[in-house]
């Protein structure tokens, strides 16, 4: 797949992508072209990213008393003040404050040559932290609400952390394709990873007219292995991306 040159990035308002009567998108409006001599690039227009959006400030209060218990730098919060937290809360919790540690002797490591592939999962965490099991449950419970928040946050992010992505596979969050079909069509900040994500929300909806191609069976037609991928040719990208969002509109009947 071919990029534009590096550009410079400005902080900008952005216009919120809107998908066009054929199911595309119109994206033109979010870059300006600019030329200084014989030079001429393309700088994305970018919102700064929404304080809301990565902020909870009833965690930093409660995080900053005495009733959590320190593990390893972090903190987890008493099952009181768990229970308090709303769907924001809880979710900005989970994504800054993941509560299970995470020391597998083991490590997926992908081809140098990554982003210019296309995988077909995201591999799972290894050494670190990652969201534990009462975050993920509680997190469910609030489903459509921590889905709403994670689709009215993410035009901000250029670009989104692996966690973020985890969720929207976790909470089967179709309601995110327009966003992720936006950052997948960007030219610049591209993410092989958020193609994976649209995948895999087709692939837990069984979408036929994806789990019948040719790329479901490269990618998936197999054991699981988080280490399948193909190459990310303009011919793939462009049926991936365009099957996505006749799934969002057959789905949500947009």
């Amino acid at each position: 797949m071919q990029r534009l040159p590096l550009a410079v990035f400005v902080l900008l308002s952005m216009t919120a992508p809107a998908m066009a009567q054929n199911g595309q998108y119109a994206f033109d409006s979010l870059f300006q072209k600019i030329t200084v001599g014989e030079r001429t690039w393309y700088s994305q227009v970018l919102q700064p990213v929404n304080g809301n959006c990565l902020t909870s400030y009833k965690v930093n209060r409660l995080a900053s008393g005495r009733n959590q218990s320190y593990v390893d730098n972090n903190f987890m919060l008493t099952d009181a003040d768990f229970q308090s937290l709303n769907a924001k809360d809880l979710l900005l919790y989970a994504m800054n404050h993941p509560e299970e540690r995470v020391n597998m002797n083991m490590k997926i490591s992908p081809p140098d040559n990554w982003p210019t592939l296309t995988f077909a999962y995201i591999a799972p965490t290894m050494q670190g932290r990652r969201i534990s099991k009462r975050q993920m449950d509680a997190l469910e419970a609030k489903r459509d609400s921590v889905v709403q928040f994670l689709k009215n946050c993410m035009p901000y992010f250029p670009v989104l952390t692996k966690s973020y992505k985890e969720l929207v596979i976790s909470l089967h969050a179709t309601e995110c394709i327009p966003e992720l079909l936006y950052k997948a069509n960007r030219p610049y900040y591209y993410d092989t990873y958020v193609v994976t994500v649209i995948m895999n929300l087709m692939v837990d909806a069984r979408y036929k007219p994806f789990i019948q191609s040719d790329v479901y069976k490269k990618l998936y037609g197999k054991e699981l292995n988080y280490s399948s991928f193909i190459e990310s040719d303009k011919k793939t990208i462009d049926f991936i991306l365009q099957t996505a969002a006749a799934f969002y509109k057959s789905k949500y009947n947009h």
